[in-house]
Parts: structure tokens; sequence; C-alpha cells
């Protein structure tokens, strides 16, 4: 099984699951370095075992895509502190073992009697790690493409079945990454995420429009169009905008995914698992239902504050569209 088996599943309009939070997944559980790196290599460094237990009970979850631990494994993130620095010229490597032990989760999860279709994504987060929400902390275009050009060859020659450009804050970053995938050309698809304000533009303030104009402009698409690192209010304010303005028809045959938070807070300042007690795993769920619903998205799943508990429950909550 690979991203063909998905791809029919999209092109079908079934329900397509996605897995919940990592980074903040990996902080829950407990682990803890004794050095301030950058957001979740602490799992790959400290406690790979962890990392890998997470992916593979998304997995078995009834995740159809789970996401490598990759999101900031770059030169540019390893150098942003004096403790991570000791690692630099190693991001390479941490991006390989994020990939393998997503890959070693699947294969694991298949063991243990999981069918379904299953594809590993590699993630290609923002650059910026001290807050990559503020846009005057976007690094400029070519340190994006060097930085990401590791990436992107790493997690193809590593084993993944897509790219995954999440957590998009600006369009120069977004726009830089684009490019590169077409200068690439990789040999697996990749999908575009967004992260988005409560204003519902991305934090650079440019708006919705900007985002379909981009991707109908890219000469390699996206195969989907994600809403990711959102809140939950600002997700549905976000498709109410497309809805309203109708803007989906510029990029026909992308379908919109949606992996929002749970946590209260994200940023600025938050590491910790944060999530409101009253958002349970079934709270979750019937948002996910209500976007299916109402919105017609069918690629859900959740980001930050997110567990594999939600995974099931948004499963349970649409079986009837698995």
């Amino acid at each position: 099984m690979g991203y063909q088996e998905l791809e029919e599943r999209i092109e079908k309009g079934k329900l397509i699951l996605l897995d919940g939070g990592t980074g903040t997944e990996v902080y829950r559980r407990g682990v803890r370095g004794f050095r301030i790196l950058p957001w979740a290599v602490n799992g790959l460094v400290y406690s790979p075992k962890v990392v890998l237990q997470i992916h593979q009970d998304y997995f078995e979850s009834g995740a159809n895509v789970v996401i490598a631990n990759s999101f900031y494994t770059t030169e540019y993130a390893l150098e942003s502190s004096d403790d991570s620095a000791s690692f630099a010229g190693t991001a390479e490597t941490f991006t390989r073992f994020a990939v393998y032990l997503a890959r070693e989760a699947m294969g694991l999860a298949k063991k243990n009697g999981k069918s379904h279709e299953m594809c590993v994504a590699g993630s290609v987060g923002p650059l910026e790690v001290g807050d990559p929400y503020d846009p005057r902390n976007t690094p400029g275009t070519l340190t994006i493409k060097r930085e990401n050009e590791q990436r992107i060859r790493t997690i193809t020659d590593a084993g993944a079945d897509l790219l995954l450009v999440e957590t998009m804050t600006t369009m120069k970053e977004a726009l830089a990454n684009t490019e590169l995938i077409e200068k690439l050309q990789p040999r697996i698809p990749f999908w575009l995420g967004f992260s988005f304000t409560s204003g519902g533009t991305l934090w650079s303030g440019e708006g919705i429009k900007d985002v379909f104009k981009l991707v109908k402009d890219c000469k390699i698409k996206p195969k989907v169009l994600l809403i990711n690192c959102t809140g939950i209010e600002n997700t549905t304010n976000v498709l109410e905008t497309i809805k309203q303005l109708g803007i989906e028809d510029m990029c026909p045959g992308i379908p919109i995914g949606i992996k929002a938070n749970a946590e209260e807070i994200v940023y600025p300042g938050s590491t910790f698992f944060e999530r409101p007690r009253s958002m349970t795993p079934i709270r979750y769920a019937n948002y996910c239902k209500m976007w299916h619903d109402d919105f017609g998205i069918r690629i859900l799943g959740g980001c930050c504050g997110t567990t594999p508990d939600d995974i099931v429950a948004i499963g349970d909550r649409l079986k009837k569209n698995t």
C-alpha cells in the first residue's frame, strides 16, 4: 500500500484520517531533555522509542497518514540556540531518522493486523524556531530554499510516501517552498498546509485568496490544501470565507484537509500540553463532523494538543464514510 491507494480513496470522496499532534504528544508523554532543542527534536534525541510509539498509536487508531517528526530537522533550526548548536551537521541524519521511525511504526501496525491504507508524510515545517508566527522572523528566500533542499531530498530518499509543506504562516515561505519543489521535482507528491489567525488571514496578514492564487499558479500542484496548526474557531472561519467567496473553483480537484489545534494556547511561549479539559475527543470529533457535513471536508486529523484518542473518535463519528 502507498500513496496511490490513498489517492484513490480521496478521489472517491472517502474519509481520510490524518494523525494528531506529534510535538505536543512527545511532551505530554513526559519526554524532557537536558538541553533546549527545537520543537520535538527532543523526542528524536532523548526518546525515539516514544516517537515510534506515538506514530504506531496513530496508525493503530486508524490514521491513513502519519507525519514523520522532521518539522525542525534543519541546520537553521539546530543553529538557533547554544544548546542545539552542538548538533550542528546532523540535520540530514535527524530527517532520515524521523522518516525511519514513522515507517517502522507503519510496519509494526501492519504486523499487529492493521490493514487500512497507510502512508508516511515527511514534514517540511517553517524554518524559524523562536516564533514562526511572526512574519518578521521569516528567513530570506535563498535561506529557505537552501535549508529545505536537504529536507526534501532526504525525506524522498528515506522512503516517505509524500511531502507535507506545513504550517506556512507567510506567502513568502510558502512560495519559496513551492518554487523549490518545482526545481527539485521530487518523485513523490506533496501537500501544502497553512496556519491562520482569528482574523482568517495568514499570520503575515495575507488572505485566503492569496493562498488559492498561489496554488493555482503552482507548476507542480499540491495534491491537498491543508488548514493546519489553526484553532478550531479560526478553522471554521476560514472555511466559511472560502464558501462565501466561492474560490474553491480556482483550484479544481485539490481537496481541503484539516488538522486543527485542540490546545488553548500554542504560541507565544507554549511548549507543553495545554489542552482545555472541556475539549474531549468526542467534542473535537463533533467539530470534524460539522466540517465534514457543512463544508464537505473528507480529510481530517488534528494538530497541536490532539492525541490518538481524537483520531479514534473522528473515525467512530464518521465511520459510515470510512
